[in-house]
């Protein structure tokens, strides 16, 4: 049965989802997963939601963008800002993201699943 999620089996055959392949950015011929930023991205202060996606580099196939929302009283916090504490705050440097966008909510689906492919279309036409 094909889901399109991606995961593992540890050792103690307990099963670990770590994103959907069509999420998965390739940097550098790395594997990054989407989840594993987001997971550091949410622990800054002024985030309240944030979703983060691919987007084409020229010399490492793809790099992490992240759009976030911030919190309603964290509204003077800058993107640069976020983005260096975000990325001090990751060891691999394939992970490291290379913007940050904020943004005033996260498009979902009818199920509450964050469509990235449009936040990838507002990054692009925004540039």
């Amino acid at each position: 049965l094909y889901t399109g999620d991606l995961g593992y089996i540890d050792e103690d055959g307990f099963l670990y989802l770590t994103g959907r392949k069509k999420d998965l950015i390739i940097s550098g011929g790395v594997n990054v997963y989407p989840a594993d930023i987001e997971e550091v991205v949410i622990q800054h202060e002024a985030v309240n939601d944030v979703a983060v996606f691919g987007v084409p580099h020229p010399e490492w196939g793809e790099t992490p963008v992240a759009a976030i929302v911030l919190k309603e009283h964290k509204r003077a916090s800058s993107s640069i800002e976020i983005q260096n504490w975000v990325n001090k705050h990751i060891d691999a440097r394939f992970q490291k993201l290379s913007e940050v966008m904020i943004v005033a909510e996260l498009p979902r689906n009818i199920a509450g699943k964050v469509l990235k492919h449009e936040l990838k279309k507002r990054y692009e036409d925004a540039k």
